[in-house]
């Protein structure tokens, strides 16, 4: 039988109190299953905001804004995996409210497990932890049944075309001068337009969507390359090194340098 879902990575992740954004506002193409397996923190997810307490699963899908904090005075240590999901599996996802709240038992089990199978990585552990996954995606869907939404064609909608090619543009330029005035001419929008428009569709305005991408990017390389913090300043787009490094302590509370100490942590096994 094919399974319907693609492993791509299976973390174990530390985020720690001193930081009061680990993990800042971002999206991307792929869902993602959170497991809280100690701590607590809080999830964001558009608008919503969750407290995430041990125990707690959220399902995260492709191109849905998101962040995780952590509260203050705690930390929090989370099972994630990020995955691909294929037909008819995908669509039955749509719906599914983000914090779990039927089938949480098997879901947190199977995850663990997975989570446990990366990190040993016996003989066919890549294969027993597609089945964990899907086995757990098909419990949260029994005690998550979707409701369909009512197709309601919006004027942001109808736009979506431009609006993606807009969000490509910013997330493979993350190391270029990006003004909003230049991003308006290139698309041939007006900055006003241009600036609801995006920001009705992805909950955050062009320019901040990039500063938020290039932290995102500026964490992934601290946690899992050995770049130095002035090669990362370069290639996620900021003027100096000096900038840079005011910039992450502003958003982390910690120096760039800190902050890959304390991700030392973690594990993160790619597929």
């Amino acid at each position: 039988m094919e399974l319907s879902v693609g492993i791509r990575t299976v973390i174990r992740c530390k985020y720690r109190s001193a930081s009061a954004a680990p993990c800042g506002a971002h999206t991307h193409d792929f869902y993602q299953l959170v497991c809280v397996a100690a701590g607590q923190g809080w999830i964001a997810v558009g608008e919503e905001r969750y407290i995430a307490r041990e125990g707690d699963v959220f399902l995260l899908l492709p191109e849905t804004m998101h962040s995780i904090y952590v509260l203050p005075g705690e930390g929090m240590t989370t099972y994630e995996l990020k995955f691909d999901a294929k037909e008819p599996l995908a669509s039955r996802l749509i719906g599914v409210p983000p914090r779990i709240l039927g089938g949480v038992e098997r879901v947190r089990a199977l995850l663990a497990f997975a989570a446990e199978e990366g990190r040993d990585k016996p003989l066919y552990y890549r294969e027993l932890i597609a089945l964990a996954v899907e086995g757990a995606l098909y419990f949260l869907l029994r005690g998550n049944p979707p409701t369909a939404p009512e197709a309601v064609v919006t004027e942001t909608e109808s736009e979506a075309p431009i609006l993606f090619r807009v969000r490509a543009f910013l997330d493979s330029h993350l190391d270029a001068n990006v003004t909003l005035d230049g991003l308006a001419m290139q698309f041939s929008l007006s900055r006003e337009h241009l600036c609801r428009r995006f920001s009705e569709a992805f909950g955050l305005s062009p320019i901040r969507y990039l500063n938020a991408r290039r932290h995102e990017r500026a964490c992934a390389l601290l946690s899992g390359t050995d770049m130095t913090v002035t090669e990362i300043s370069v290639a996620t787009g900021y003027s100096s090194v000096h900038y840079f490094s005011r910039a992450f302590r502003v958003a982390e509370g910690v120096t760039p340098l800190a902050y890959r100490r304390q991700r030392r942590d973690n594990i993160s096994i790619d597929f």
